[in-house]
């Protein structure tokens, strides 16, 4: 027998289901905080240096006043897609499923696919791009029906 999961996920939140008969089964939760805080938030954890000057006073350095390279919170959510797809290749490699399929809304599901190798791209037996994070468990399965077989 065919063993199935289903990732459903976005950039901050994520349930992976085993595929049983008539349901799923929750396997495990992940979540990613820090894709869902502020830009400003995620780059003040980076505090700026201060100097003491020769007469005791304090001062500013000038370390990051510099642009980030990358949206800080972009940065998170692709560090979370990558995350991810570690995560389920270590599975695939174990040969703990044969399929999967991945239920993201575009811009997730796109991160996602980056960061996939080969072998579980290979697995991959369905895409639905959509947000379905929140979509109760007999409910999500009713909406997947025809993908799941």
């Amino acid at each position: 027998m065919t063993e199935a999961w289903v990732l459903v996920a976005n950039g901050s939140e994520a349930r992976l289901f085993r595929h049983e008969g008539k349901h799923l089964t929750l396997i495990e939760e992940f979540a990613h905080p820090d894709s869902r805080r502020k830009d400003r938030e995620i780059t003040s954890d980076h505090s700026s240096h201060r100097e003491t000057r020769t007469d005791g006073t304090a001062s500013q350095k000038a370390y990051g006043s510099f642009p980030e390279p990358t949206d800080p919170h972009d940065f998170e959510v692709d560090r979370f897609a990558r995350e991810l797809a570690h995560t389920l290749d270590t599975h695939r490699a174990k040969n703990a499923f044969s399929e999967l399929i991945v239920v993201a809304p575009p811009r997730f599901h796109g991160r996602f696919n980056q960061h996939m190798t080969n072998e579980l791209t290979r697995c991959v037996k369905g895409n639905l791009e959509k947000d379905y994070t929140k979509v109760p468990e007999q409910e999500l399965f009713d909406r997947l029906a025809s993908q799941l077989g």
